[in-house]
């Protein structure tokens, strides 16, 4: 078969394996799995292979058997990035069968194993802290708490925490004695090639040529290891209006520092979450009925402030409209609305963005995180939910919200919206 094909054994025991699991054929995924790794058991595609599986199982609401297969990478492969996750779902599998004890032991686990994701270590204090006050052990929840906020702050546990109404006295004193880091603009000088860089990038803008300015300048950019390069960069993308690509720099650079430096109305902050279009949005906000603040922090993680953003769901513009509910607020609100291309338009689309956003704020009673989920997945399937998990505290809910990708979208969009709000509050 190697020769056939050209492809070492071991990847195509990999792709195999994950070509019968994706169409649902367990036995021979299983087993090409077990042919895998008696043919190398430290094979670097079995703790993948063991996460696919252990995620088909949940699917198929199978959870023993999901967990034997995380039990398995996390025993097998400890150090691996994966280790943290498969922690994690242990953790959540036994929580859900009110298995406190088990639940604390694997968080414990997860703690332990190398992190390389802010939000995920904050998510393990955040629940370790909260399941420790469910046992009693109101000092230990304690110590957890104290630890996400001194290290993980701007996380969005860290702002579950903040702003939770029954949280401790003594985590309040940590939060107002608590000595943060501001960011130090670089000292270092410029050299000369970021200097010729930066110089050519102002001529291409001046001359209109917007797109081989960036093409240029993010190729001069590199890998982002010159802390100099990227701040003079980032104040010359916010200063022309590319929100966007300022964003880019922000993710590939800066992000890792923002977890845990004092907010405030900072440069760094500023770039970080900035507020394009802010005057037309804080009109349209308020003709909705809504925070703009709110609208803002929708419009940054829907499309990072990107205008021609299109996505493969055919979502149109800064807040990620589609076709047809963009047709139906127009229609609703009597604004003229004749083909698709308008919704590009940043006025029209943070109008009906906005319009939209306070139609489902209504319908949720202004929760945030119930409302932002629906904008992302409809608002039926939250009212399918919000009825299927009836009674659960509203941070159990976010972990239970079956779409990944709306699980994470709620906690970025709190996250921002906590962080605007703090940025900007003077």
């Amino acid at each position: 078969m190697s020769k056939k094909w050209a492809v070492k054994q071991e990847s195509q025991l990999y792709w195999t394996a994950r070509s019968y699991i994706k169409r649902k054929n367990i036995p021979a995924g299983r087993s090409t799995i077990y042919k895998l790794e008696k043919h190398n058991p430290k094979a670097k595609q079995l703790p993948v292979l063991f996460d696919t599986f252990a995620t088909r199982y949940v699917l198929d609401s199978e959870i023993r058997k999901a967990q034997f297969w995380w039990n398995r990478l996390l025993s097998h492969f400890p150090k691996h990035p994966l280790a943290t996750k498969s922690s994690w779902e242990l953790a959540w599998s036994y929580q859900q069968k009110k298995k406190t004890g088990k639940a604390l032991e694997y968080l414990k686990r997860g703690l332990k194993t190398r992190i390389y994701n802010s939000e995920m270590k904050a998510k393990l204090l955040f629940w370790q802290g909260k399941l420790q006050q469910v046992a009693g052990r109101h000092d230990l929840a304690e110590k957890s708490f104290k630890q996400l906020i001194l290290r993980q702050p701007n996380t969005y546990y860290g702002m579950r925490l903040i702003s939770s109404e029954d949280i401790p006295e003594s985590i309040l004193s940590v939060i107002k004695t608590r000595k943060a880091k501001l960011y130090t603009k670089p000292t270092e000088l410029l050299s000369k090639k970021t200097k010729q860089l930066l110089k050519r990038t102002e001529f291409l803008f001046d001359i209109a040529e917007p797109e081989q300015a960036l093409k240029e300048l993010f190729a001069g950019l590199g890998h982002y290891k010159d802390s100099t390069r990227n701040w003079h960069v980032s104040h010359l993308l916010h200063r022309r209006g590319e929100y966007y690509s300022v964003l880019r720099v922000i993710a590939n650079y800066y992000l890792p520092h923002l977890a845990t430096l004092e907010v405030g109305e900072y440069p760094l902050w500023e770039l970080a979450y900035p507020r394009p279009y802010w005057s037309q949005l804080k009109s349209y906000a308020s003709q909705a009925g809504i925070d703009p603040y709110f609208a803002l922090a929708i419009m940054r993680e829907e499309s990072h402030f990107d205008p021609q953003a299109l996505s493969s769901s055919k979502a149109i513009g800064l807040m990620q409209l589609m076709p047809a509910t963009a047709k139906a607020v127009a229609r609703k609100k009597k604004i003229k609305l004749k083909e698709d291309a308008q919704i590009f338009n940043p006025e029209l689309n943070t109008r009906l963005g906005t319009l939209y956003l306070g139609s489902l704020a209504d319908r949720f009673k202004s929760e945030l995180i119930y409302t932002a989920g629906s904008y992302n997945a409809g608002p039926q399937n939250m009212l399918k939910w919000i009825n299927r998990w009836r009674g659960k505290s509203l941070d159990a809910f976010v972990e239970q919200i079956p779409f990944t990708e709306t699980r994470n979208y709620v906690k970025r969009v709190y996250r921002s919206y906590k962080l605007y709000k703090h940025i900007y509050s003077s």
